[in-house]
């Protein structure tokens, strides 16, 4: 049986549903779909979208809602996006596709900007995957452990409750305020994230670009940098090395290991309170 509740479909105690034509600048359309969906109902959160940013925000009390604003320069590329909002087993699932090529649509100039807000008080949903094919990505407040990826964006977490796995193939990464991170990669960009937890080895990196780690001063690690470009530090290493562009150390015990990276890049570590 299929057990998933699409747009417009009703069940699951919908609380409210919106669709229907906006405005836009310069000739461009406008499509919004919404709906909200009853806090109880919602146990965990999966957000992709194909061509265009994603937000997912805690605030307010109320329920959990989606938003796709779907924008065209004409009804044919608005047509091309297609948009998904499904229940399936108290997991949101928010999904929008383009059903031809990005360059084929060039033209059109076709996105479509996903917004999810859940309550910022009480428990709220678990948020377990944020991801954007084309797009930058912001996650703010949330709960949960979880997956945040951009092919094409910047990626931005704050005051996220859960130990994350942060991606982009071509974009920055920033997080900060996150109880804990299990790995930080970007391909073309710079890296800025502040490690307040881990829960096992954690690697933070680029290929190109310059990456800033904060460490907490309680933690546990065995730290190694590596970088072609410079490194400094003020973490109270013991047992430091740096030998060429390689940094070695332990901070407090020891433990897991911390392994910040850049092919080509500086690469600083700071002290932070946890």
């Amino acid at each position: 049986m299929n057990r998933r509740r699409f747009i417009g479909a009703g069940g699951l105690a919908l609380a409210t549903a919106l669709a229907g034509c906006i405005g836009g600048l310069d000739g461009e359309r406008g499509e919004l779909v919404e709906q909200t969906f009853p806090s109880p109902e919602i146990e965990e959160v999966r957000v992709h979208n194909a061509i265009g940013d994603v937000e997912v925000l805690a605030q307010g009390t109320g329920g959990v809602t989606a938003r796709v604003e779907k924008r065209a320069r004409s009804e044919a590329g608005l047509d091309k996006i297609g948009v998904d909002i499904g229940v399936a087993d108290g997991v949101l699932s928010v999904e929008t596709t383009v059903d031809t090529g990005v360059f084929e649509l060039s033209g059109d100039s076709p996105n479509a900007a996903v917004t999810v807000t859940v309550p910022a008080s009480g428990p709220g949903p678990v948020v377990s995957a944020v991801l954007a094919d084309i797009g930058d990505v912001t996650v703010m407040g949330t709960r949960g452990d979880g997956r945040v990826r951009s092919g094409l964006g910047d990626i931005t977490v704050s005051g996220v409750d859960g130990y994350l796995t942060l991606g982009s193939q071509l974009g920055a990464i920033r997080a900060q305020d996150v109880t804990g991170l299990d790995d930080v990669h970007t391909e073309l960009g710079d890296v800025m994230v502040d490690v307040h937890g881990v829960r096992g080895d954690l690697s933070i990196g680029t290929e190109l670009g310059e990456v800033s780690v904060g460490v907490a001063e309680d933690l546990d690690l065995d730290v190694l940098v590596e970088t072609e470009g410079g490194i400094t530090s003020n973490l109270p290493l013991a047992d430091s090395q740096v030998v060429h562009s390689r940094l070695t150390g332990r901070l407090n015990r020891g433990g897991n290991r911390l392994h910040a990276y850049s092919e080509l890049g500086d690469v600083s570590l700071r002290s932070i309170t946890s």
